[in-house]
């Protein structure tokens, strides 16, 4: 995990916190020093670092996702937010490419580069038979919505932007049941992670990789009842 824009006591109480979240749902949070697949920018230009980011490393904001990045750059958003997601096999596993398949007495034709072979795959009638999986994700904050703010507030949110891909904050309003998502960064809202946000995380990581959407708010029902 890299946080960016921050004084050095700001960082590592930011990194430490969204370290320690994650450990709590249930996530294996690798040592500091290993590759980073999760970024936290809090910048006063949050376009520029992002056509920084652009220019220096494109494989963090790939072109499959770009358009939606420019959209909420254009739209003047407080956060901007993205992940980086591949197809994986029923258990969540990476599945190699192959540019041909081997066969008896030699080689078949050559499959395009984005062909995918042994996948692990079972015919089901209730499962999918591939996952989809984060590989990366980046959340960039600008740096005037953050002024004033508690460092564990902005952990928190960035906790649930970084792990909670497929949940959108409400846009006006505050939640209920709350989440520390809305409003922000205005207040009014849970000021922390929720026992919602909690519930929220902890049923995600613990469904099968490739379980039916509609599985994930009875398993969210079950984690926030079972918390009461």
């Amino acid at each position: 995990m890299s946080v960016t824009g921050l004084n050095p006591t700001g960082y590592a109480l930011i990194r430490d916190r969204i370290a320690d979240n994650a450990r709590d749902v249930g996530l294996e949070v690798q040592p500091e020093g290993c590759r980073v697949n999760a970024l936290v920018v809090v910048w006063s230009d949050p376009a520029a670092v992002i056509a920084r980011i652009t220019e220096e490393q494109p494989g963090i904001l790939p072109s499959d996702v770009r358009n939606s990045v420019e959209a909420a750059i254009a739209r003047d958003e407080p956060v901007i937010v993205w992940h980086n997601e591949e197809n994986r096999d029923q258990g969540g596993r990476r599945v190699a490419h192959s540019s041909d398949i081997v066969g008896t007495g030699g080689s078949a034709s050559a499959l395009n580069v984005q062909t995918r072979v042994n996948t692990y795959g079972r015919p089901s009638r209730t499962s999918l038979s591939y996952s989809r999986g984060v590989v990366s994700a980046a959340v960039v904050i600008d740096a005037d919505a953050a002024v004033g703010m508690e460092t564990d507030r902005l952990a928190d949110y960035a906790t649930m932007r970084l792990l909670a891909p497929d949940l959108a904050p409400l846009r006006d309003g505050i939640p209920d049941p709350s989440s520390v998502t809305a409003p922000f960064p205005n207040e009014g809202g849970a000021q922390w992670l929720s026992r919602f946000d909690r519930a929220y995380l902890t049923a995600l990581y613990s469904l099968r990789p490739n379980a039916p959407a509609i599985q994930l708010a009875r398993a969210v029902s079950r984690e926030y009842e079972r918390d009461e």
